[in-house]
């Protein structure tokens, strides 16, 4: 995912200057723009805008590997078997990482502009949307773009899928969100309410709920059938990412006021709030034990938190300090 510095409107990305990674095994040295979590949760990869993709040991809190890219990697993500990552970013190409060996297996081009965000759609293809203002549905087996969805007027900041459903949502500059038939690459719904860019989106397994969240300092949740939005949540900052719980119950939010908020999905009121970043939280990755939660932050402080959603409590931070708390 891509977010801008600053104002949106104003941020240009070709003059954007940060730092590039140097060190194989030392911490982000510009902010995290994305993070994700494997199936057994003991890797977390991140993507930054100092170019790199890390991947780190969550029981010794070290980067164990980095993977480089040439400009800022803003968006990172897993493939459906666990085993390849991709990595999405502005030097406007997709990259698929073998997990285990670091080793690039294929890059995908064809955007012409940023790539903000790629997910892992079932085994076979992979989604990404774009700068360009355009989404690109790939196979994954040969790396070539088999669709690519138009009809958004702004650049494309978000896209989420449900591995159980054939949809994909898409959140954008032009304020609106987008539901597209995979199959016809045809966009069956375009949800608007937002005043401001949508930064974000997710969506339940069985896509009868999306969750948006948007420059306008709200989180909305909508009925994807029906198209209407049924509640709208507040921050008091810009919300730069959303995420939803595999059963829909909980929605989790960060903000540019620092902070990562739990919701009751239900009720649309906040559950708690979680406290310890020093700059814009800009992605969110949930990952559960047996009964036990647990959610990964990456900010523009240039850190990675874990944090026991059960408790509240910050158990893990990845970057500039490490600490432990299991």
């Amino acid at each position: 995912m891509y977010l801008p510095t600053k104002d949106t409107k104003q941020h240009n990305f070709k003059t954007t200057k940060w730092v590039p990674q140097t060190d194989g095994t030392g911490p982000h040295t510009c902010p995290v723009n994305s993070v994700a979590v494997t199936s057994d949760g003991s890797r977390i990869l991140s993507g930054s805008s100092d170019n790199s993709v890390k991947i780190w040991d969550a029981d010794s809190e070290t980067c164990v590997t980095t993977l480089l890219h040439t400009c800022s990697v803003n968006s990172v993500a897993l493939s459906s078997d666990g085993s390849r990552i991709l990595s999405g970013s502005s030097d406007k190409t997709i990259h698929l990482w073998d997990l285990t060996t670091g080793t690039c297996i294929r890059t995908l081009q064809g955007h012409m502009g940023p790539v903000t965000s790629v997910l892992s759609l079932g085994t076979k293809h992979i989604v990404s949307g774009s700068h360009d203002t355009t989404i690109k549905l790939w196979d994954a087996n040969t790396g070539t773009c088999v669709k690519t969805l138009e009809g958004h007027t702004g650049w494309v900041d978000s896209v989420a899928a449900s591995s159980e459903q054939s949809g994909i949502v898409s959140g954008s500059d032009d304020e609106t969100v987008k539901i597209w038939d995979v199959n016809t690459g045809t966009c069956m719904k375009t949800l608007a309410g937002h005043g401001c860019s949508v930064s974000s989106v997710a969506v339940s397994s069985d896509m009868k709920c999306i969750v948006s969240g948007s420059y306008d300092q709200t989180v909305k949740i909508w009925d994807a059938i029906t198209g209407s939005c049924e509640k709208t949540l507040l921050h008091s900052g810009w919300v730069g990412c959303v995420a939803m719980s595999s059963d829909g119950s909980h929605i989790y939010t960060g903000s540019s006021d620092k902070t990562v908020q739990i919701w009751d999905a239900m009720e649309g009121v906040c559950l708690n709030t979680l406290r310890g970043h020093t700059d814009l939280v800009r992605s969110l990755a949930l990952w559960s034990e047996p009964d036990r939660p647990i959610l990964v932050s990456g900010s523009r402080d240039m850190t990675i938190r874990v944090w026991d959603v059960l408790s509240g409590q910050c158990v893990r931070t990845l970057g500039n300090q490490f600490s432990r708390s299991f």
